[in-house]
């Protein structure tokens, strides 16, 4: 049987995570039966530092498939969480995978950042593919982007949505199942000190571009992939960063 590597970028958490995962078997028809495919790590790094992405990124990854003697002909397919998330990064990895789409004439499979989370946390063990799932990204501006997953649904994705940031650990902690960003999980740490009310497995989303690399595998098995336009980050709201002038204002306590 043969086998397809797929290339995932990552970027909706503000590091920059890079894999690529050659992936053997036939989609599974129920998410639980997911560990059934063969899976084998090519490379995976990380840029941490946000303001250098865009200057990293591309050397980053021609140095690795270097070293694992990958040429762009052995890529079958390129996964791109396109957010929700930081715009800065979101912008940076949908600009590489349309351009690699592009170079390549590779199709891309578009990803939420938090089904990638929900996903990662699945494949790695941490979460069980039954009940529901929730995933959850700091949105700064006090809120926060949230997802639930059901994994009893034929199509378990649901929409992402906003929070405000005060309500979060309320509504995390009546989940059985939750996986978010560092931010998320202090949040949810210092809650605890003053409750008992926490979800049943709380994981922090080290890996989210590993998530990324098996939904490319699913559209890239189910007939679900994009040409390079497709590659746009997603905006679950209009505002995405505050004005230099309200900026100013929080600093001099004015907000």
């Amino acid at each position: 049987m043969t086998a397809s590597v797929v290339l995932a970028l990552s970027t909706s958490l503000g590091v920059a995570h890079v894999l690529a995962l050659r992936i053997q078997g036939q989609w599974p028809a129920q998410w639980a039966q997911v560990h059934g495919l063969g899976a084998a790590l090519c490379f995976e790094f990380r840029i941490e530092d946000y303001r250098q992405q865009s200057l990293e990124l591309l050397p980053r990854l021609q140095q690795a498939m270097v070293q694992a003697n990958l040429t762009p002909a052995d890529i079958a397919v390129i996964g791109v969480d396109t957010g929700p998330g930081g715009f800065t990064s979101l912008r940076t990895a949908c600009g590489v995978a349309q351009g690699l789409s592009v170079a390549w004439a590779k199709p891309v499979v578009p990803v939420c950042s938090l089904h990638a989370m929900a996903v990662q946390a699945l494949v790695t063990g941490q979460h069980a593919a039954q009940g529901e799932c929730v995933s959850a990204i700091d949105a700064r501006l006090n809120e926060v982007y949230v997802a639930r997953i059901d994994w009893e649904r034929e199509t378990p994705f649901l929409s992402p949505g906003l929070m405000a940031i005060d309500q979060w650990p309320a509504y995390a902690t009546t989940r059985a199942q939750v996986v978010c960003d560092a931010a998320l999980l202090e949040l949810l740490a210092r809650e605890a000190q003053s409750t008992t009310a926490q979800p049943q497995s709380l994981v922090q989303a080290h890996r989210p571009a590993l998530g990324v690399a098996y939904l490319a595998f699913q559209g890239l098995s189910t007939g679900q992939v994009h040409g390079p336009e497709a590659c746009q980050p997603m905006y679950v709201r209009d505002k995405v960063a505050q004005t230099t002038q309200e900026r100013m204002a929080e600093r001099h306590g004015h907000l």
